[in-house]
């Protein structure tokens, strides 16, 4: 793929001063989904291809940016590293659905692949060795996928009853798989379709977006499914929760008469704020690790 680093100046909102997080996001520009790094007051276009790119997911050491590419038959796994300014093509096959998380030692990444299943199962693939470990085992579809901060569980979204005349999307649930004995845990028991969870930094509570309607929510809850919270509230949509490294906030696309804007919101839901808006479609903020 032809790939250059851009260097453009985007209108965005943080309090009207730079941003203090480096933000990796997609964005909608010429009719395709891009790959776009918000830097202090200026964005980096990553990607600039024909094909989309979607779903991301940082090394933890914050070098390297891996992303799905939806190309036809196909799609991909890429990375694109910051040191060298180059992207690769780390999996291509027929199984591949999408990235969700890469390991704290960046050797094993966190990928959702048909090889045994049409709909996709989770597995972690060694980066060395291309060996694929399955994670999950279920009928139906899982959505979004994290890693603990210790490397010990999976949290995940997984589909518990299929679509009917009251839910186009059906309901799902979060769950914890344990990756020392492949045993699942149900955390939430919430009508509606609930995913795309993620763990906090210090492990102690997980974010994920809840929809009961044609919109979604932002929740918290502690890592063992108690105190549950809805932080935002709203009849906006509000969905993809990600934590920013040292906790303080929680990154979420909320979507307003077809436009998405990037927002933090404080984990008790107190404080919220704008932090990349456009006139393009902005989602799916994933924070770079160690950086401010």
């Amino acid at each position: 793929m032809n790939t250059r680093l851009l260097l453009l100046f985007l209108a965005f909102g943080f309090a009207c001063s730079p941003r203090p997080y480096e933000i990796a996001y997609a964005s909608y520009r010429d009719r395709n989904y891009d790959i776009f790094l918000a830097t202090g007051d200026s964005t980096l276009a990553l990607t600039t291809s024909t094909a989309t790119e979607y779903n991301i997911s940082w090394a933890p050491d914050g070098q390297k940016v891996y992303y799905t590419v939806y190309n036809q038959p196909n799609r991909q796994i890429h990375s694109y590293d910051f040191a060298t300014k180059t992207e690769t093509v780390v999996l291509g096959d027929s199984t591949v659905r999408s990235i969700a998380d890469v390991s704290s030692d960046n050797q094993t990444l966190l990928l959702a692949l048909a090889g045994e299943h049409p709909k996709g199962e989770l597995y972690l693939y060694n980066l060395a060795t291309k060996a694929k470990t399955r994670v999950s085992n279920n009928e139906w579809v899982e959505s979004g996928a994290k890693l603990s901060p210790d490397g010990k569980q999976v949290v995940t979204s997984i589909q518990t009853s299929l679509p009917d005349s009251s839910s186009q999307a059906g309901n799902a649930e979060i769950f914890l798989i344990s990756l020392t004995d492949q045993s699942v845990t149900q955390l939430t028991d919430i009508k509606g379709f609930n995913a795309l969870p993620s763990f906090s930094p210090d492990g102690k509570k997980i974010a994920f977006h809840g929809c009961s309607g044609p919109n979604c929510d932002i929740y918290v809850m502690n890592a063992d499914g108690s105190g549950l919270r809805n932080l935002t509230e709203n009849t906006v949509d509000s969905r993809w929760p990600r934590w920013t490294p040292d906790g303080k906030w929680i990154a979420y696309t909320r979507t307003v008469d077809s436009n998405s804007d990037i927002y933090f919101i404080s984990p008790t839901g107190t404080k919220s704020k704008p932090v990349i808006t456009s006139p393009h479609r902005d989602e799916i903020a994933e924070i770079r690790p160690g950086r401010r």
